[in-house]
């Protein structure tokens, strides 16, 4: 009897042990990712597209903020996957090289001098690639890889700049679809970057508010 009893707790310590090593297997399966798609159907192929946004840049620490506008070539893949490959200022032209090639020219919010040439925004180490993943109640954007960008701008006249660079990550944002194409709120500030200025934990995102994602091939939209 005494034998039997113990085969039976030994089989139910194992039940709840599958139970417990199943949960998080379970949680998993209830994250699921995003699907493009181009006229209501699945991509056959990727395709080219173009986002029109803002870009909300801060170090903490600097007490330093700056918005920029720009428009941003976009390669959306036939999964969950868009690239940036990428930005533009308002000019149509194309951002180069870190404090040396063409900027983003963008405005101070806190503690940069407002001008028109002097807060300047370079993104670096492209292509940037994201994930868009559904979750029970919103659509996420995951940073795959990392990002970088450089800030220049005027601080007490004096010129400043910052390298911050983040890792993977997620963007939480409330992405919509509309008769123009993909379109997503202003999104939460995206802790965790490292500044060079700043410092770790310092830097924080503003990722593509408000942003309208189009395609000439097609209106582009997200599964549900």
């Amino acid at each position: 009897m005494e034998r039997l009893q113990s085969v039976v707790w030994a089989v139910l310590a194992m039940l709840m042990l599958g139970l417990v090593l199943a949960a998080p297997a379970m949680a998993e399966e209830e994250f699921v990712k995003a699907q493009w798609l181009v006229g209501g159907a699945k991509l056959a192929m990727a395709l080219s597209a173009v986002i029109e946004g803002e870009w909300w840049l801060r170090d903490t620490r600097l007490r330093i903020a700056v918005r920029c506008s720009f428009d941003a070539e976009v390669v959306v893949q036939t999964n969950s996957i868009l690239k940036v490959q990428r930005f533009l200022n308002l000019a149509g032209v194309q951002t180069g090289e870190p404090l040396s090639g063409e900027a983003l020219l963008c405005v101070a919010q806190e503690g940069c001098e407002n001008s028109p040439t002097d807060v300047e925004v370079w993104p670096a180490s492209l292509p940037w690639q994201f994930e868009l993943v559904l979750e029970p109640v919103s659509r996420d954007f995951f940073i795959l890889g990392g990002l970088e960008y450089e800030v220049l701008c005027l601080a007490l006249n004096i010129p400043m700049s910052e390298t911050c660079s983040t890792g993977t990550t997620k963007i939480s944002a409330e992405v919509e679809n509309e008769v123009a194409g993909v379109i997503w709120a202003p999104v939460a500030w995206t802790p965790s970057n490292n500044c060079s200025s700043g410092g770790a934990g310092t830097g924080e995102i503003g990722m593509f508010a408000g942003s309208l994602l189009t395609s000439f091939e097609g209106v582009v939209q997200v599964s549900e």
